[in-house]
């Protein structure tokens, strides 16, 4: 499954790995790009994103999903939180 891959890289990724993955994730997850069994990985790879200790993978996500009403709510609010 991609999202134990994930959680595998994510562990030894650097700061900047995690924010340029955190803005495709974003982007992918957004652009209708992704085969629909995906969304579900992707959102859970994101929510694993949302505890990242770094304040710029935070950001890359709100900045990527904006005001998009695509935008899963319980992601925007653990961002709003």
């Amino acid at each position: 499954m991609v999202i134990e891959s994930f959680l595998e890289w994510v562990q030894t990724a650097s700061v900047d790995q995690r924010v340029e993955a955190s803005g495709a994730l974003v982007r992918a997850y957004l652009g209708q790009t992704v085969e629909f069994e995906l969304v579900e990985d992707i959102e859970a790879a994101l929510t694993i994103l949302l505890d990242d200790n770094s304040p710029s993978v935070r950001l890359e996500i709100a900045e990527c999903f904006g005001a998009h009403a695509k935008a899963p709510r319980f992601i925007i609010s653990a961002l709003a939180s």
